[in-house]
């Protein structure tokens, strides 16, 4: 039995916020990529996040001192916050590697923006699932209809491709809204049906990182929701490796994919490029293992995985960023694993942390997106039973 919460004001704000920093962004960015609509903000995400950042802040603020108090959960990661700002604005000011600091400026706010999104957001309400479930549909037949060659790939189809996102940008502006449609599909059918159109999608798009991670949270997901939590999803996941290899015997261009490369990475030059910078990443952090080596080297060039957060951080930034994901992720798999927790919401939280964490190890910033999304349903999913545990018998 499912309670339904009505949502408040700034839980339909977060609904708002989320269609704009998500669907929008990715329909903005193909509808410039195109031609269809005029480039008119420079900066999409880092515009239209900082406006709503600006909205989240303004009324955190009046309800933290209306209610003199904020949740144990949510001041982890305004600590771990306020530790990555000050550093980046002290390196600023110094000028010291002033355009990455400028860089994860930006990525501040993105961070902000997503927790308060995702923490805000009523994952009961009805029109909620809607949302997400029509913005993904619609996503996905934009990255059917548009993909050409076995690709989707807006550069490809632009006049100005200097200015169209990156692949990357499409991917998280995906996934996003897909892992919810996911998790709140009571179907078992439905939602193999929904993974197996977002790895074909993802696949499209040659997005290996959210590829990689929806296949880790589905496994996941479906592990804890489902009854036969090793059956259901090893038939998802040939079910849909069925579905590629279908779709893939139609087009034979979609063999060529940055995907494929997976198999064997030995022979991808982006892969041995990200080996070299973290090896050298980690040379620096052992020359300044305390304090670490906060924005030394080339723009773009900074380590992919969870290592970057002790060249930025120092090693006590890096532990508590550790124990930051450390901890919802072992409440959630306790609850799943030992308690028989097989409910949706502890499911969604399990597995976009448990997907959010393998990138981190295997390939991605500390400030990658999905680390705000995965905390910010942690801290909705804590704050979603808390009120249910308060209602009156």
């Amino acid at each position: 039995m499912s309670t339904t919460i009505t949502p408040t004001k700034i839980e339909k704000f977060a609904v708002l916020a989320f269609v704009l920093l998500f669907p929008g962004a990715f329909f903005y960015h193909v509808g410039t990529g195109i031609g269809y609509i005029p480039h008119v903000l420079g900066g999409y995400i880092s515009f239209v996040g900082a406006a709503l950042l600006s909205v989240f802040l303004a009324h955190s603020a009046i309800a933290t001192m209306k209610d003199k108090k904020v949740k144990k959960y949510d001041l982890h990661f305004y600590a771990f916050m306020l530790l990555f700002g000050s550093i980046s604005a002290i390196s600023y000011i110094n000028g010291y590697h002033v355009e990455n600091a400028q860089s994860n400026f930006l990525l501040f706010i993105n961070l902000l923006v997503c927790f308060y999104i995702f923490k805000s957001i009523n994952i009961t309400d009805e029109t909620f699932k809607k949302t997400v479930t029509v913005s993904t549909l619609l996503m996905s037949a934009t990255i059917l209809y548009l993909s050409t060659g076995g690709r989707f790939s807006i550069e490809l189809l632009s006049e100005t491709p200097e200015s169209v996102a990156s692949y990357q940008t499409f991917a998280i502006a995906y996934i996003c809204p897909l892992a919810l449609t996911i998790g709140k599909t009571k179907s078992r059918l439905y939602r193999n049906v929904f993974f197996a159109l977002g790895m074909i999608c993802l696949y499209l798009n040659s997005a290996r990182s959210e590829f990689v991670g929806l296949v880790i949270f589905f496994l996941v997901f479906e592990a804890s929701a489902s009854k036969y939590r090793i059956v259901t999803p090893i038939v998802a996941i040939a079910l849909a490796a069925i579905a590629l290899v279908a779709v893939a015997s139609i087009d034979p261009e979609m063999a060529d994919n940055r995907i494929t490369q997976l198999m064997d990475l030995s022979k991808d030059e982006s892969s041995n490029v990200r080996d070299e910078i973290s090896r050298e990443g980690f040379e620096k952090i052992l020359e300044s293992p305390v304090f670490g080596d906060y924005g030394n080297y080339e723009p773009g060039y900074y380590i992919h995985n969870i290592l970057s957060a002790w060249q930025e951080l120092g090693i006590f930034g890096f532990v508590y960023f550790l124990l930051l994901i450390y901890s919802p992720t072992k409440r959630f798999a306790v609850n799943a694993l030992i308690y028989g927790d097989r409910s949706r919401g502890t499911a969604l939280c399990l597995g976009m942390l448990a997907a959010t964490i393998v990138l981190l190890i295997f390939g991605k910033y500390f400030a990658y997106p999905l680390v705000a999304v995965a905390l910010g349903m942690a801290s909705s999913e804590f704050k979603s039973r808390s009120a249910i545990v308060r209602q009156p018998a």
